[in-house]
């Protein structure tokens, strides 16, 4: 039956100490978990926030391996030189001999300059104002009073029964004309004549009202005045429809 040998641990009292001492310093199993867990956290944050605090967990975990290798190399060698020289063991925790190097951290402004900005946030609309929409707005024609359309109409109305009652008056005083002449009642038909060229001197029947004078002139034995009259006529509408009759009676009254 083979019989182990006793362990330097259990043989050593300093030794002891410092395997305990390293054993304290390293991270606990639940420290590394968190850091772990941290890590996972930040892949899910913006790049720069990441690797800040990826590296500062990095760090932290790398200086409590770094003290844990140092304090086991320290230890291996504090229990050879008892064990050869019987010396007494060392007191001093390699944790405090060995300083932890950490990262250093971003300052919070910077940080929230790289935090990345989410992809739910509403657009942010512009909204014109009513009164912007006001001045832009085309602007109608103003509505036709009803007032106004009815003076037009009136107007044209007025303007309407105005010509007609000229019309009927200038027939009236032409029809009187022609019937004297027509019933030799020379006055009578002159008077017409005279009215007619009062009040219409340009009116729809002047040239025939002036046939009708130059022939009841001619009638009545003033042949010169007639002559006179019929040649004006002449001169004044050569292309009269009444030129014929008024030459006939031109030559009339001078013969």
């Amino acid at each position: 039956m083979t019989i182990e040998p006793t362990r330097l641990v259990h043989e050593d009292p300093g030794f002891a100490h410092l395997v305990a001492a390293s054993e304290e310093d390293g991270p606990t199993p639940a420290q590394v978990d968190e850091a772990v867990s941290l890590a996972k956290r930040m892949a899910s944050a913006s790049r720069p926030r990441w690797w800040q605090w990826f590296g500062a967990g990095t760090a932290i975990v790398g200086a409590s391996m770094f003290g844990l290798i140092a304090a086991s190399s320290i230890s291996s060698g504090s229990g050879t030189a008892n064990n050869a020289e019987g010396t007494a063991p060392l007191a001093a925790s390699p944790a405090s001999t060995v300083a932890p190097v950490v990262a250093p951290v971003a300052e919070p402004s910077a940080m929230a300059d790289c935090v990345v900005p989410s992809a739910e946030e509403p657009p942010v609309l512009a909204v014109a104002s009513a009164s912007a929409i006001r001045a832009v707005a085309p602007r109608g024609r103003p509505p036709t009073s009803k007032a106004s359309a009815d003076r037009h109409e009136n107007a044209r109305g007025a303007s309407a029964g105005a010509e007609r009652s000229t019309f009927d008056e200038e027939l009236g005083l032409l029809s009187a004309a022609r019937a004297g002449l027509a019933a030799n009642d020379i006055p009578a038909s002159l008077r017409a004549v005279e009215r007619y060229q009062t009040r219409f001197p340009s009116g729809l029947f002047a040239e025939e009202i002036e046939v009708i004078r130059i022939e009841a002139l001619s009638n009545s034995g003033e042949r010169a005045r007639a002559f006179a009259l019929a040649e004006r006529f002449l001169a004044d509408n050569p292309s009269s429809a009444y030129a014929a009759r008024v030459r006939s009676l031109a030559q009339r009254t001078r013969d």
